[in-house]
């Protein structure tokens, strides 16, 4: 037997908007489609629905009214062109950190003919994958602590491997503050990016997307957010070399000399520190370049 989607579709949203869900209609699109294996966009225009396609379709939007993230949910996230991999245990990567991203990318390219990139704090590998399959001959390395997330960034490093083209992509486990850390890429480094770890201990995340589901190794930096960035520019400042830039994001409340660019600049060996916003105008990464 088969029942109208339009009306499902209005109903699926509804509950999502009383459970608090902050895009109820695309979350409802979204999760239709991934039952019936469509695109989003062409879900409403589908007449009708099977009786165990909506029984599918309920589960999945119960879970979602639930505040289960909705990349946990259909098992990917998408980041400029490309849909990760991830689950519990991996940080959701969030297009914020697009705008850093594109900012990475222009820069590498401009670093001849086999630019070396580190990413660090790597997660799922968002940063990573942008780097080498928009960079012809890129060599880059993605480092992360957690086995949990970096069992993910060898999922996606599967997926993409045809995308890599004549660029090389490796993940390693390690900590971003080790001061031992990747010594045989010591002063040859281009460009190093990272989205690390920048919520203060006490400021909980309202969303419980965030607040439940994210590891809070991704999240809490320290009493003022910083802490784990202060012991990682050290290693920041062996990997490059002379001229080599530093891209990391921070909170938006982070953007000025008491936040991350003041951090940058009070541990010296930078130099040319400057601070970008999002695309909704909100404070988000500081580049830095490494003095000769």
């Amino acid at each position: 037997m088969s029942r109208p989607l339009p009306a499902a579709l209005q109903e699926w949203e509804r509950q999502l908007r009383a459970a608090g869900v902050p895009s109820p209609a695309q979350d409802a699109r979204a999760l239709a489609a991934t039952v019936l294996s469509a695109e989003p966009i062409a879900v409403a225009l589908r007449p009708d629905l099977s009786d165990a396609d909506r029984a599918r379709i309920d589960e999945l939007v119960r879970r979602r009214a639930k505040r289960e993230p909705l990349q946990h949910i259909v098992g990917t996230a998408p980041f400029l062109d490309l849909e990760l991999i991830v689950g519990p245990g991996v940080f959701v990567p969030r297009p914020e950190t697009e705008v850093l991203a594109v900012w990475a990318i222009d820069w590498l390219a401009t670093c001849g003919d086999a630019p070396i990139a580190v990413d660090l704090c790597s997660g799922s590998g968002a940063l990573a994958f942008a780097l080498a399959t928009r960079v012809p001959g890129a060599r880059v390395t993605g480092v992360e602590l957690s086995a949990a997330a970096l069992s993910y960034a060898e999922r996606n490093l599967q997926r993409y491997l045809d995308r890599l083209g004549t660029a090389e992509l490796e993940f390693r486990a390690g900590d971003a503050t080790d001061p031992q850390l990747l010594p045989m890429l010591s002063s040859n480094v281009d460009l190093v990016v990272c989205n690390p770890p920048y919520i203060p201990n006490e400021a909980i995340p309202r969303d419980p997307e965030v607040r439940d589901y994210d590891p809070e190794l991704a999240l809490y930096g320290g009493p003022d957010g910083l802490a784990v960035v202060r012991k990682m520019l050290p290693v920041v400042r062996r990997l490059l070399r002379p001229g080599g830039r530093l891209a990391m994001e921070h909170g938006d409340l982070q953007g000025d000399d008491h936040g991350l660019p003041g951090l940058i600049k009070a541990a010296g060996g930078f130099t040319d520190v400057v601070d970008y916003p999002d695309l909704a105008g909100r404070p988000r990464f500081t580049t830095a370049v490494l003095a000769d």
